[in-house]
């Protein structure tokens, strides 16, 4: 028969072990919501902000919370993500950008057009 120590030494080991199984699910939990916001985004198009220069010629990168942001006839786009916003604080606030919000980044009016010609602009 087990001594009082051995059982509560079993059971720290235990409660270990069933922290360690919580932390696991809660990670695949938020893998899980991560995957479903992906498809629900692929269903409704691309979101993200439109970001647009006083200069409508300006094609350049313009380098924002470290990262570059490839503009094209005085256009860019900032997809939606962690990053995102701070990006499209300093892009509007130290630059003097117009910024607008989409939801579906392919309703823009000209962007199917734009998008079929710009990729093939990158192939060449």
């Amino acid at each position: 028969m087990a001594t009082n120590l051995e059982l509560q030494k079993t059971i720290r080991e235990k409660d270990a072990e069933i922290e360690k199984l919580n932390k696991q699910i809660e990670k695949i939990q938020k893998e899980k919501l991560e995957a479903e916001d992906q498809v629900v985004e692929s269903r409704t198009g691309l979101s993200g902000y439109i970001v647009t220069t006083k200069n409508k010629t300006f094609g350049g990168v313009t380098y924002a919370n470290g990262r570059g942001v490839q503009f094209r006839r005085g256009r860019a786009i900032v997809l939606d993500g962690p990053e995102a916003p701070a990006i499209v604080n300093i892009l509007r606030n130290d630059f003097g950008y117009d910024v607008t919000h989409s939801k579906n980044l392919q309703e823009i009016p000209e962007a199917e057009a734009a998008m079929k010609k710009e990729f093939v602009e990158m192939l060449r």
